[in-house]
C-alpha cells in the first residue's frame, strides 16, 4: 500500500540570538553530539559481533554514561544513534548484494571488474564506526515546543527548550515565505533537527487525489531548460533572464569567486522557477529522461560540466510529488535522433538546435522534438539490438531496419 503522505522541510536561522543563548546552544550540542557517539560505537559493536542491532534499548541494555543531559534528552539521542546505524547496515547490505551478484558473472567485463574492485574496498570502508562530521541534535516534543506569535513585529517564531538537564531557554527566529508556505498547506511536526546556524521544521501533507488524464513529456536541456510536448519552452527567471545565458556567464566567472556562488544560486533559482511554471493542476503523469554518468564522457564542454541537470530532475520529481502527478523515468537513448512524426532515427536528423527528418521531412525544435518521443509510449530495447549502422526505424512494437517489415521485429516486449 503506497503512503498517502509525504513531508517537506524547511530551515530558520537562528543568527538573531545572542550570544548567551548561542553558548547555551553550543555546549547543549557539544555534549549531545559526545553522548550520541558513545551510542553508536556501543551499537556498532553489537553489530560486529552478533550481526544484529537492537531498534529500541531495554533499560538494562543501556550503556551508563556520565553526563547532565535528562533521560528524555538521552532517549532521543538513543533512536538517533539507532537510525545512523540502521542506515549504515542497510546501505552495506545493499552494496553487498550488488557485489555478489557481480561475482556470479561467468564472463565479466573489465568494468565489472574495476567496479566490483570498488564496490569491496568501499564496503571495507564502511565497516568502520560511522563518524560524526556535523553536530545536529534530533528533539520531539518532549524536549521542545513550538510557538508561532501573531501581530509581532519581529520575532514571530519562538522554539522553548526544555527538560535538558541544564536551565531551559528560548530560541528565536523569523519565519520566511517558505515556512510560511508550508504551514499553510501543511501540518507541522513535533519533531525538530537543532543545529549550530539553523533549526529545521518539517511539515506532513496529504496527497490530494488527481482525476486529471494529460500526460506531457518534458525535456531537459541547456540552451532551453524545460520543453514540453505541448510545445511550451520555459527557459527564463522570474527576472526575464534566459537560463543559456546564466550558464554562459558562469563559465566566464573564476571557480570560488564570489560572483562564481552568485551565478550557480541564480542558475538553481531559475531553475526552480522554470519547474513552477509547469501547469502542474492539469497534469497526471509527465515523462522525463533519465541521464545517468552525465560528466563520465571523454568530451564534456565548459558549460555542460556546471549544468544542474540532477537538481532540476529532484524539483520535478518534488513538485509532482506535492500534486500527486506520477513521474515515468524514461531512458534517453535515440530520443533526441528519433523522428517523432515517422519513427526515423538517424544521427545526421539533428543539426544543433534544428531538428529535420531526413526520411519525411518533418522539422521542429530538436527539444520539442524529444519531449514528443519521450511522451510516446515507445519499445524498450537493449544497445546490443541496435544494427550497426545505427539507422532504423523505432516505434511501440519494436525496432526494424530500413526497408523491413514489422512481421520479425530486431527486439520484443
Amino acid at each position: 500500500m503506497k503512503n498517502k503522505t509525504f513531508v517537506r522541510s524547511t530551515k530558520c536561522s537562528l543568527k538573531f540570538n545572542s550570544f548567551v543563548k548561542k553558548t547555551q546552544l553550543n555546549l547543549l550540542l557539544n555534549e549531545y553530539t559526545r553522548c550520541l557517539e558513545e551510542y553508536i560505537s556501543f551499537l556498532w559493536s553489537q553489530y560486529i559481533d552478533n550481526q544484529k542491532v537492537k531498534i529500541r534499548f531495554l533499560k538494562a541494555d543501556q550503556p551508563q554514561i556520565e553526563t547532565f543531559l535528562s533521560a528524555r534528552i538521552l532517549n532521543s539521542c538513543i533512536n538517533h544513534a539507532s537510525s545512523i546505524v540502521r542506515s549504515r547496515i542497510e546501505q552495506i547490505q545493499t552494496y553487498q548484494n550488488t557485489l555478489n551478484n557481480l561475482s556470479e558473472c561467468e564472463k565479466p567485463t573489465q568494468k565489472q571488474l574495476d567496479y566490483k574492485s570498488s564496490l569491496a574496498e568501499r564496503i571495507a570502508g564502511m565497516k568502520e564506526v560511522p563518524v560524526i562530521t556535523k553536530k545536529e541534535m534530533r528533539l520531539d516534543s518532549k524536549n521542545s515546543k513550538i510557538c508561532l506569535a501573531t501581530n509581532v513585529s519581529f520575532f514571530d517564531l519562538v522554539v522553548e527548550l526544555c527538560s535538558l538537564g541544564m536551565h531551559k531557554f528560548n530560541l528565536l527566529m523569523k519565519k520566511h515565505k517558505h515556512f510560511n508556505n508550508l504551514l499553510s498547506s501543511g501540518r507541522m511536526m513535533s519533531g525538530i533537527v537543532i543545529c549550530e546556524e539553523y533549526i529545521q521544521f518539517n511539515f506532513e501533507f496529504e496527497k490530494k487525489e488527481n482525476t486529471n488524464k494529460k500526460t506531457i513529456g518534458v525535456d531537459i536541456g541547456i540552451n532551453s531548460c524545460l520543453t514540453t510536448s505541448d510545445n511550451k519552452v520555459l527557459s527564463s527567471s522570474d527576472k526575464g533572464k534566459p537560463y543559456h545565458t546564466i550558464m554562459e556567464e558562469i563559465v566566464r566567472k573564476r571557480k570560488g569567486s564570489k560572483a562564481f556562488s552568485r551565478k550557480l544560486l541564480e542558475r538553481d533559482n531559475c531553475a526552480k522557477y522554470c519547474v513552477k511554471q509547469l501547469d502542474w493542476n492539469s497534469l497526471s503523469s509527465i515523462c522525463i529522461e533519465d541521464i545517468k554518468n552525465l560528466r563520465n564522457c571523454k568530451k564534456t564542454n565548459k558549460i555542460r560540466r556546471h549544468w544542474n541537470y540532477r537538481l532540476i530532475l529532484d524539483s520535478l520529481k518534488s513538485n509532482s510529488e506535492l500534486h500527486n502527478v506520477c513521474v515515468n523515468l524514461k531512458n534517453p537513448m535515440y530520443t533526441s535522433q528519433r523522428c517523432s512524426s515517422c519513427g526515423y532515427v538517424n544521427k545526421k536528423n539533428r543539426d544543433s538546435i534544428k531538428f529535420i527528418c531526413l526520411n519525411c521531412g518533418f522539422a521542429a525544435n530538436a527539444d520539442y522534438n524529444a519531449s514528443l518521443n519521450l511522451q510516446q509510449n515507445l519499445h524498450n530495447f537493449k544497445r546490443s539490438e541496435v544494427p550497426s549502422e545505427r539507422k532504423f526505424f523505432w516505434d511501440c512494437n519494436g525496432i526494424r531496419r530500413c526497408g523491413e517489415e514489422y512481421e520479425a521485429p530486431l527486439s520484443q516486449n
